[in-house]
């Protein structure tokens, strides 16, 4: 299901220089898309039972899931606009690895930057009864503050139940376009 709204949504740093065209921004650093080592490359047969231990593929997502997860999604995004660290971290999930670093990087860019966010697409990719995946493609522009690359962005969040509600558990960067 696809899911269409327009908000606020954050993914930057300070401006590192442009790198070389073809040059990869970090060496070694792989591209978007490319498995991990030790990752199977072809996908799951239809039909095919998970082995034992493993989880049930997620089914399609309700209507009514879509809807909670972009509540979220809008919540945390209207928190990155208005540079609320409170709304912001009653969004994540209190045990999500990225809480402290997450906060840590808020602070620094509600400190520096007025950046306007703007999310073209949001898509609930799968779920089930305690994990969701919710892709968004976003762009980010500075408005005020030091040096900033200005980009256009998709974004995976993986989302977790907490008592009942979903949190930001964790995101991945899976596209990161700069824009001139």
């Amino acid at each position: 299901m696809t899911i269409a709204l327009c908000g606020f949504h954050l993914q930057a740093q300070d401006a590192p220089p442009t790198p070389d065209p073809g040059t990869p921004a970090l060496p070694g650093t792989p591209l978007p898309g490319t498995p991990l080592p030790g990752t199977p490359t072809t996908p799951e047969a239809p039909g095919e039972k998970p082995e034992e231990g493993e989880k049930p593929a997620a089914e399609e997502v309700s209507i009514q899931v879509a809807n909670e997860l972009r509540s979220v999604i809008r919540t945390n995004i209207h928190a990155w606009g208005s540079k609320n660290i409170n709304l912001l971290r009653s969004t994540t999930h209190s045990e999500s690895p990225l809480l402290e670093t997450s906060d840590l990087m808020a602070r620094y860019i509600f400190a520096r930057f007025k950046l306007k966010y703007t999310v073209t697409k949001v898509t609930a990719l799968k779920a089930d009864e305690e994990e969701a995946e919710v892709e968004v493609h976003q762009t980010t522009e500075k408005e005020e503050g030091p040096a900033f690359r200005n980009n256009r962005a998709v974004v995976v969040h993986t989302l977790k139940k907490e008592n009942g509600k979903w949190k930001m558990w964790s995101s991945e960067v899976t596209l990161l376009q700069f824009l001139p």
